[in-house]
């Protein structure tokens, strides 16, 4: 990519009420608003999925032996009824087939099917097209820079029919207890299985690990962001993994605060 950011790394203890101007921050213009919007719903999505592929995981192998497993496949989780199914499936060759499927109440596995080699194990076409567009972004982002020795965690996001599949490489954790807020990736895969874009959130290697003794309840983890005028989905992601606030400096006088999925701006003194 042409454009580059710095991503600058600090724990502050940062009350945010006193961080206010007199006045209070500015209100966001109409197209930052949209883009806070959309951040903050695909960064809950983000979380959500990976959640939930997550404790499906633990399901799945405490039904299907390791051994059992085939060499090449992987999962996607679409919702399914107020719920989240979260598909496994194998590929064998140009085959690809249903292994087993969970749908989750966030931590909870509502229900469970693993599939037998007498099963029906054909994937619905929507749940094929997001597994055929992890396959694309994946051989696309095999070059890109990882910020962990481990593969990449894949979170891949239906979209409205006709529009590009949004699928994110995402750096796990290497230490306990430090997060990455480096190494992460968006590539859209569109309908004809092409990628249409790619974008990259960070070019740092950076983690964060848990406030420092004494830094109070206002401490929030800080990182500087100028590749974009607003906070993307990654730290909204972030927020929500770590279970604390984030600021994101987006400018010498704003600071976004990142709560969960509720992005608020801060004007600085």
């Amino acid at each position: 990519m042409a454009t580059r950011w710095a991503l600058v790394l600090a724990l502050l203890a940062f009350p945010m009420g006193s961080a206010a101007v007199a006045k209070g921050p500015p209100a966001p213009s109409v197209a930052d608003q949209a883009a806070i919007s959309r951040a903050a719903e695909r960064g809950r999505l983000i979380y959500a999925f990976d959640q939930a592929a997550w404790h499906a995981t633990d399901e799945m192998r405490r039904k299907i032996a390791a051994a059992s497993l085939p060499a090449d496949g992987g999962w996607v989780v679409e919702p399914h009824g107020g719920l989240l199914r979260v598909t496994y499936y194998g590929v064998e060759g140009e085959a690809i087939y249903a292994l087993f499927e969970a749908d989750m109440r966030g931590p909870k596995v509502v229900r469970s099917r693993t599939f037998g080699p007498n099963d029906d194990r054909a994937l619905t076409s929507e749940t094929l097209a997001l597994v055929k567009a992890r396959q694309v972004a994946m051989h696309h982002g095999s070059g890109k820079t990882r910020c962990a020795n481990s593969p990449f965690n894949v979170v891949v996001l239906p979209q409205a029919a006709g529009q590009p599949t949004l699928v994110y490489l995402l750096t796990p954790m290497a230490t306990a207890g430090e997060y990455p807020f480096g190494g992460h990736y968006r590539i859209d895969v569109g309908p004809d299985g092409t990628v249409t874009s790619e974008r990259a959130f960070t070019a740092a290697c950076l983690n964060i690990g848990a406030p420092p003794a004494g830094a109070g309840d206002g401490a929030m983890a800080v990182v500087s962001h100028v590749l974009d005028p607003t906070p993307t989905e990654i730290h909204v992601f972030m927020s929500l993994w770590m279970g604390q606030p984030v600021g994101v400096v987006t400018s010498p006088k704003e600071v976004w605060s990142i709560n969960g999925h509720q992005i608020k701006l801060v004007q600085m003194k």
